[in-house]
């Protein structure tokens, strides 16, 4: 199994839905989580898969990350949860007729078209195909630029709480002042600027700041450059039922639940 992927080909016109399934159906396993992996590191301009970072077919993509300085986090949730992200992800999908998975890069989302990397390379296939066969589990990675870290709530003190309020001073729309006057604690007023942040974006306004808080948090800010799964850098939302999504519970569109950051 080679350590690199294979040059990726520029992105071909959409194909039928049936190509796109004999190319799931072709391809092996571990190839494709290999070549998801490697097309996510290339997203975010960091190098590739090395040998001996899988073993007996498998890849511990926290490791992965880690010694990228990137953060992994597994991902259960719907298309609307992956658009408001708007970040690169490893999509699990069932191969139709079989009980297996296999591994395919999101690495867009444009009206009813989605741009992903499998075998041949990028292309683009209708979002309705990834529907039909993804069940909602993914794998993503993301950057910590600040070194924040997650799971703050009222008490944490730190370096990385001061960090985290002059990010929250520089958000459009939110009032700086209302911040507590030791920047290096959170308090109830650091709780307070969360939750309307979260609710701004569409998250539960638990107040906790978790990975979706500061994921969100990083791309409402310029300086902070990052893979887009939309040109604009604006996530488009695929419409797509609402189900249960473990610590993430959907995302507000309309009457849509709000997405939960878990405990």
């Amino acid at each position: 199994l080679a350590a690199a992927a294979a040059p990726m080909s520029r992105v071909e016109k959409p194909v039928a839905a049936d190509v796109f399934v004999q190319e799931l159906q072709r391809i092996e396993l571990v190839d494709s989580a290999v070549r998801a992996t490697n097309g996510l590191l290339q997203a975010w301009g960091v190098e590739g898969l090395q040998e001996g970072e899988w073993r007996n077919g498998a890849l511990d993509l926290n490791a992965i990350a880690r010694t990228r300085q990137l953060e992994y986090r597994p991902l259960s949730g719907t298309f609307n949860l992956l658009s408001l992200l708007d970040l690169p992800v490893i999509l699990e999908l069932i191969v139709p007729g079989r009980q297996e998975v296999r591994f395919v890069l999101l690495l867009g989302i444009s009206g009813d078209q989605c741009r992903v990397l499998l075998d041949r390379g990028e292309q683009e296939v209708p979002w309705r195909v990834l529907n039909e066969n993804w069940f909602g589990q993914g794998h993503l990675f993301w950057k910590d630029f600040d070194k924040v870290g997650s799971r703050l709530a009222v008490g944490s003190v730190g370096r990385n709480v001061k960090r985290l309020h002059a990010l929250l001073a520089k958000v459009p729309g939110l009032d700086g002042k209302s911040l507590p006057a030791r920047l290096d604690i959170f308090a109830r007023q650091s709780e307070e600027a969360v939750a309307r942040f979260q609710k701004i974006k569409r998250l539960t306004p638990d107040g906790v700041v978790g990975p979706l808080t500061l994921v969100l948090l990083y791309s409402a800010l310029p300086g902070y450059p990052h893979p887009s799964l939309s040109a604009t850098g604006s996530p488009t939302v695929v419409e797509r039922p609402e189900g249960r999504a473990g610590d993430t519970q959907g995302v507000t569109e309309k009457k849509a639940p709000l997405v939960k950051e878990g405990t």
